[in-house]
């Protein structure tokens, strides 16, 4: 009697579980719910708003925030090149060329995110109609603020 107890309770069970299935397959099979309907309407959207023109300001920060990503990427990528080189206890010619090329490289993208700053500021006076010296030949005439 128990044996046959626990035979119609795994059937009952296993019942349970294919309608819970069905209905979730059911309901997956709904177009509001298909994977495949809904990324196409995100990719739409995407491909819609790509075209258009983001505000300065957040096109700025978008910028800004990349390459402040990339510098940090730079800074722990030669941290972690600097402890193996203390690791294999290498010679100081080593140390030095390893600290030229990690100056080099942030200097690229601390001159980016300068000419992200300059470029935001130069337009920034033209919209306000302030006058802006040669950024190239007479960096002196740039006043900077206390």
């Amino acid at each position: 009697m128990a044996a046959e107890l626990h035979v119609i309770v795994a059937e009952d069970q296993q019942l349970n579980e294919e309608q819970v299935i069905s209905r979730v397959r059911g309901w997956l099979n709904i177009p509001l719910f298909r994977s495949d309907r809904i990324l196409t309407a995100l990719r739409r959207c995407y491909q819609t708003f790509q075209g258009f023109p983001l505000p300065e300001a957040i096109e700025f920060r978008l910028k800004l925030r990349r390459l402040q990503r990339e510098k940090w990427r730079l800074y722990e990528l030669y941290a972690r090149g600097h402890q193996e080189y203390r690791r294999l206890d290498a010679d100081d010619e080593e140390i030095k060329q390893l600290n030229y090329e990690e100056r080099y490289n942030v200097g690229i993208v601390d001159e980016q995110i300068y000419q992200i700053h300059f470029q935001r500021i130069t337009a920034q006076a033209e919209r306000l109609s302030i006058s802006i010296p040669d950024h190239q030949q007479s960096r002196e005439h740039w006043e900077v603020a206390p």
